[in-house]
């Protein structure tokens, strides 16, 4: 296949252009169709997009028996002597994946007088600590691992949770015909498919930023605002600051006297479109550099990009397209996948970090923040290409976001442009890190159980799972759940197997991508 973006993009208009003659929505039909999760980083029409998500759980609808569908009912009322909620948080990733990193502590720090939290595993456990640990933070926990759709869905629903909270939407290890049976009286989609369900669940949960209210016709659920960001991390605990590691660019094949861009994602993610704007910004800010300094030899590059090696099979071709826009190659470097007990502290080696645009880095998005690093973005259309807006709002740093490409590069010039403008813009980001909501844990996890009680009401007083959308108020956020003191967190990175356990423990899976 050509590298060119001329070819890619006559590629994809028909792809785009296949689908759309395939993919209406009163074409239902068992004609296999590409997987929404994969599409994720297809440049499609959102419109269309929600068409193939639409048709997937189309697909799987017509394998559901009626008979085997749980009647949609509200009839689970609150005990008024001791109002607690029941949420179930269902998961193939409980344990050494993005997903179990981001919630591990979330199940410990829910208010127990009000919310009752049950957790519902959808794979074997991956004997690391952490999976035990999750299991132990639930006040119950069921593994539907090995049941069929409908066993599963009895056995789910005999836990009469009152909202069932679906961490995997269409991604790896997805039970959609288990949700479509509906197995609970309200079904939230969150975190693990940052998109529409499909019609598979009855709320998203997202906010204003990742969702901005005027695209509300991409998403079959109603948007569940949050006060805040959406998404939910445990990097404070997870990486305490300061780092324990304190790493040199040296140590890591990383150039020492350059301004240094970084990526750290997926390079599947990396369009042609998007790597040639990666190449304008080193040509300008190195053509700044020479142009200020005549004392510089020409040789001596002053802005370099770093980037893994995430799939191998992609940097043939980042190379291939870094000759075409004629970068040096001292100017892109690429390394290895980093460490994790101290990837973070390797990652704040970088200077600046640049945003993908059609698919934003969402756990990486969240390292490089905490990381102390600007994180240039220019969101798009689409919950997927907006986490990084989310961010920005939630942390105060909206400054480093750009409304089109070009002043996406412009924005990353700028912060390059001077020792001082970089320093200015890492001291902003650390000390927004400290102060903002984004990265406190226990704050985000009140707004979520204040999300599902009013979504609870709202059900309870209309008998209608899908009848509002729903706004999430932050005041006096920081005074719920004053009568609730969790027990003692999950601090660091710590991932031990299971003692005397298995005897391959399966390694973590930052990426989710083990097979």
């Amino acid at each position: 296949r050509s590298s060119s973006s001329n070819k890619l993009d006559a590629d994809m208009e028909a792809v785009s252009g296949h689908l759309a003659a395939n993919l209406a929505p009163h074409l239902i039909s068992t004609e296999p169709c590409v997987q929404p999760f994969r599409a994720f980083a297809y440049p499609l029409d959102p419109i269309l997009f929600l068409n193939v998500t639409r048709k997937i759980v189309a697909q799987e609808r017509l394998r559901v028996p009626a008979e085997s569908i749980f009647r949609l009912r509200s009839d689970r009322v609150l005990d008024p002597m001791k109002p607690r909620l029941r949420i179930g948080y269902m998961s193939s990733d409980f344990g050494g994946h993005t997903v179990g990193s981001l919630i591990r502590n979330i199940l410990r720090i829910h208010n127990r007088n009000r919310v009752s939290v049950v957790g519902i595993g959808m794979m074997k456990g991956d004997g690391t600590e952490w999976n035990l640990e999750m299991e132990r933070s639930t006040d119950e926990w069921l593994s539907i691992h090995g049941m069929g759709d409908h066993a599963a869905a009895f056995a789910v629903d005999a836990l009469e949770v009152h909202i069932l909270v679906d961490l995997n939407g269409h991604s790896k290890g997805a039970r959609v015909g288990v949700l479509l049976r509906r197995p609970a009286p309200v079904i939230i989609s969150y975190l693990g498919y940052p998109s529409t369900s499909g019609d598979m669940s009855d709320s998203i949960v997202t906010d204003r930023w990742a969702s901005p209210p005027e695209t509300h016709a991409l998403y079959t659920e109603k948007l569940l605002y949050l006060p805040h960001s959406y998404f939910v991390n445990d990097h404070r605990q997870l990486y305490p600051r300061p780092f324990v590691h304190t790493p040199k660019r040296e140590e890591h094949g990383l150039p020492v006297d350059v301004t240094l861009f970084g990526n750290f994602g997926q390079l599947y993610k990396v369009e042609p479109q998007l790597f040639a704007a990666w190449a304008r910004i080193l040509a300008r800010v190195n053509a700044s550099s020479s142009s200020s300094s005549s004392s510089s030899s020409s040789s001596n590059s002053s802005a370099a990009l770093w980037l893994l090696k995430f799939p191998k099979e992609a940097v043939k071709r980042l190379r291939q397209q870094a000759r075409k826009h004629k970068v040096p190659e001292a100017q892109l470097v690429m390394t290895p996948l980093l460490p994790i007990d101290s990837h973070l502290a390797i990652k704040a080696l970088a200077d600046v970090a640049l945003d993908t645009e059609v698919f934003n880095g969402h756990t990486t998005g969240a390292d490089t923040l905490w990381a102390g690093l600007p994180l240039v973005s220019h969101p798009g259309e689409q919950m997927r290409s907006r986490a990084g807006a989310s961010m920005a709002h939630a942390m105060g740093v909206v400054t480093f976001l750009a409304r089109t490409r070009e002043e996406y590069e412009d924005v990353a010039v700028r912060i390059a442009s001077s020792p001082a403008k970089r320093e200015r813009a890492k001291a902003q980001v650390r000390a927004a890190g400290d102060s903002s909501p984004f990265f406190n844990t226990a704050l985000w996890t009140k707004g979520m159980e204040r999300a599902c009680f009013q979504q609870w009401e709202l059900v309870q007083a209309t008998g209608d799972a899908r009848g509002f959308h729903t706004i999430t108020s932050a005041d006096s956020l920081h005074l719920d759940a004053a009568d609730w003191t969790p027990g003692e967190l999950l601090i660091g990175t710590t991932r031990s197997p299971r003692s005397g356990g298995a005897s391959a423990v399966p390694s973590f899976d930052p990426l989710g991508t083990a097979e």
